[in-house]
């Protein structure tokens, strides 16, 4: 593990601009990620700290069936997530999921068979698109 955190060091001190740089090499600097979440705190020894995480108020789960093959439909009404969805294809599936936006079909997206899962780090259940290649095939999810 010791090495994984240099590599990260060293790859963000690489992506920082040269002075943030040379002020990491020296001791520690906060770097934000995001508007929305905490500062990461990266030191010079190669140790990582975060110091906030977003956690969800609740948890927000159920399954999703597409009726006709070949007609992408949203994962879910409107529901903001702090920490993405995770989906599952159904293990009775004969076809397969496809996941992705609002483009996705019964031929294009990122695929799962039967039992399969992807984590999708989104803000926002009706962003996610599932689409299947069999009838009345689905998924469950659960995030928050």
């Amino acid at each position: 593990m010791a090495g994984w955190g240099k590599e990260i060091l060293d790859q963000i001190k690489a992506a920082l601009p040269a002075s943030l740089g040379q002020k990491a090499a020296a001791a520690s600097t906060s770097v934000v990620l995001a508007s929305d979440q905490g500062a990461l705190t990266v030191t010079a020894s190669g140790t990582v700290a975060i110091s906030s995480v977003a956690l969800p108020a609740a948890v927000i789960a159920g399954q999703k069936a597409i009726a006709s093959h070949g007609t992408a439909e949203a994962l879910g009404a409107s529901t903001v997530l702090a920490s993405g969805v995770r989906i599952k294809a159904l293990a009775g599936n004969t076809g397969d999921i496809y996941v992705g936006g609002a483009s996705v079909a019964s031929d294009a997206g990122f695929v799962l068979d039967a039992g399969e899962e992807v984590f999708v780090e989104i803000d926002n259940l009706a962003s996610v698109y599932i689409d299947s290649s069999v009838d009345a095939e689905g998924v469950s999810y659960i995030g928050g």
